[in-house]
This record gives C-alpha cells, sequence and structure tokens, in this order.
C-alpha cells in the first residue's frame, strides 16, 4: 500500500475547506432574504471567508511547507 504523506493530508484539508466554503455561500444566498436581514449580504460571505478561508489557507501553507521539507 502506498504511503501518504503529512503534506497530502493538509493540501485535502484546504481543498475540503474551500468546497465548503463555496457550498455554504450558496445555501446562505438561496436562504437570505432583504428583508428578514439587516446586514447586507457581503458580511454573510466575509464571516463564512473568515471560518472557512482563513484555515484553509493556513493548511496549505504547512502542507506546502511540510512539501518542501519533504524532498
Amino acid at each position: 500500500m502506498k504511503k501518504i504523506t503529512l503534506y497530502k493530508i493538509f493540501y485535502i484539508a484546504a481543498i475540503m475547506l474551500a468546497a465548503a466554503f463555496c457550498v455554504l455561500v450558496a445555501v446562505d444566498s438561496y436562504r437570505y432574504t432583504h428583508t428578514l436581514n439587516s446586514a447586507p449580504f457581503y458580511v454573510f460571505v466575509l464571516a463564512r471567508a473568515l471560518v472557512f478561508l482563513t484555515p484553509a489557507l493556513i493548511a496549505f501553507i504547512v502542507g506546502k511547507i511540510l512539501h518542501k521539507k519533504s524532498r
């Protein structure tokens, strides 16, 4: 069986977090109603970006560093 390296796990986590961001922003846009929400939609997008894209970026950078060290 092929040995899975640690940097691949970080890359997969980054991709999954970015995909979750896209899906949840789409769900938020479907559920968003101008009359019920006082905040504009971009606030919801920024909140999702903070929750999902920041850890995705960190995971990607850690994966890149581990990939360079494994060579």
